[in-house]
């Protein structure tokens, strides 16, 4: 597959594969670098689906003073998706440079540019939740909208290429205990986010 055709595959795919997931899981344990990416990503979309709920209250909302615990929600939902970033680091840093080292490329590529592309976007959300006031109440609204859904749709988009194209490949392509070994290691080095499951670190 080229790695543009990774791009902008469908939400329902998740669904439809959700079984396939769970044999990915049964083929590794809790604690395994890739089962603890599954589990985080698994958070990832519990908060995407939280930003689709407070956004569709805010756009109903006609006023500002009326919308201030959606605000408030926002802010809460933007800290915990921008809190990514070290599942991120993981992703980068040990999972995609081993393999690259086996000259698996085009995927990782493609990832990496969608981690910068994504975390762009959040920082424009967060910065548009910051400045919500009474004065710019329709522009932030607007701005809202637009950001979340970019957000939400190519989060979706992006976990599910890495849960049923790249995670799938690497667990196939890295063989040895003591690679995987190591990369625990190393992902323990970097840490993990706050809304990561203490069982699986």
């Amino acid at each position: 597959m080229k790695p543009q055709d990774l791009r902008h595959l469908c939400y329902i795919h998740m669904e439809v594969l959700k079984d396939e997931l769970d044999k990915i899981k049964t083929k590794i344990e809790p604690g395994h670098v890739v089962y603890t990416l599954i589990a985080e990503h698994d958070k990832i979309l519990e908060f995407l689906t939280q930003l689709e709920e407070v956004n569709s209250k805010i756009q109903k909302a006609e006023k500002y003073i009326n919308s201030l615990e959606e605000i408030k929600e926002l802010k809460t939902i933007i800290f915990n998706i921008l809190d990514a970033e070290n599942h991120h680091q993981r992703e980068e840093k040990v999972l995609f440079t081993v393999m690259e080292s086996i000259e698996i490329t085009g995927p990782t590529r493609i990832m990496r540019m969608e981690h910068e592309d994504i975390k762009a976007k959040k920082e424009f959300l967060k910065v548009a939740a910051e400045e919500a006031s009474e004065l710019n109440f329709n522009e932030f609204k607007e701005k809202v909208d637009e950001i979340a859904k970019y957000i939400i749709f190519n989060m979706r988009d992006h976990i599910f290429k890495e849960n049923y194209i790249l995670y799938p490949t690497a667990i196939e392509s890295i063989q040895g205990k003591d690679i995987w070994d190591d990369m625990k290691r190393r992902c323990d080095e970097i840490g993990y986010c706050g809304f990561t499951p203490e069982d699986n670190k």
